[in-house]
């Protein structure tokens, strides 16, 4: 789901496709409960996490876990579908920071679809349902914040082998500040995190379906553009999709055969 923490990223949410509206909720707070959707990846997201053995399964195989030890954290019908951002995030996980979030990332930070963990490995869940979501406007931070975030994608970039040139605050930034908190989780705190990229193919809830041959293709562009088709954090960059055409009839809680990792 296309989220961030910019006032002007913020601004350009897509609340209308999500099914759900967030007007309502206390801009600089950490937590965030959710209503439930009706439409797109935070659909899919919510009726999936915990009880879809297709989903589960795919998310423990990217991270090297077996599935019945994967915890889901977020979203939860128990816990209001919330979703996290900021320190709240990093005690969802349970992880014990040495290098404060603050160092690295102003406030308003990534939002993060969904969060689980299985021992000592955490996954952070990013999830989208069409190509839009994908195509996330400049980073819109004020001057201060803005700084703050360029040294630290700069920071990451370089760890990566990622030329300078491509400016990681352009269009992308949503995609590229995922895989720098991965970076911030990883290298700079010794956190055996993994970034969990999951989209949902052929969804019936959506204007345009994106097919599962699309989302590979738009994977594969988002790696040319930002300059990650290999690198260092690659092994921890996972890409899982999920055809929900017949997901709405089926038991939720049962698989089909109908994921793929990427």
């Amino acid at each position: 789901m296309a989220k961030s923490g910019s006032p002007a990223e913020m601004a350009t949410r897509t609340n209308s496709s999500r099914g759900r509206n967030t007007s309502s909720f206390p801009k600089n707070m950490p937590r965030f409960p959710q209503s439930i959707s009706t439409k797109g990846s935070q659909h899919w997201l919510q009726k999936l996490a915990g009880v879809n053995r297709d989903l589960t399964d795919s998310v423990a195989s990217a991270i090297g876990t077996a599935p019945p030890s994967l915890e889901w954290l977020s979203p939860l019908p128990t816990d209001d579908y919330a979703e996290y951002r900021d320190d709240d995030f990093v005690a969802r996980l349970n992880v014990e920071l040495r290098k404060p979030l603050k160092d690295f990332w102003p406030r308003n930070g990534p939002q993060w679809d969904g969060l689980a963990r299985s021992g000592r490995k955490v996954a952070l869940i990013e999830a989208k349902s069409h190509l839009d979501e994908l195509a996330s406007p400049r980073c819109g931070a004020g001057h201060k914040s803005f700084v703050r975030i360029s040294r630290s994608m700069l920071e990451t970039q370089m760890y990566m082998s990622v030329t300078p040139k491509i400016d990681w605050t352009g269009t992308g930034y949503q995609y590229a500040n995922r895989i720098a908190h991965l970076y911030f989780l990883r290298h700079l705190n010794d956190i055996d995190a993994h970034m969990v990229f999951v989209y949902f193919a052929n969804d019936p809830t959506v204007r345009k379906p994106v097919s599962e041959s699309q989302w590979d293709g738009a994977i594969r562009f988002m790696d040319v553009l930002l300059g990650i088709r290999r690198n260092r954090l690659s092994t921890f960059i996972h890409h899982v999709v999920i055809d929900v055409s017949r997901k709405e009839t089926d038991n939720p809680m049962h698989g089909s055969g109908e994921a793929k990792r990427i």
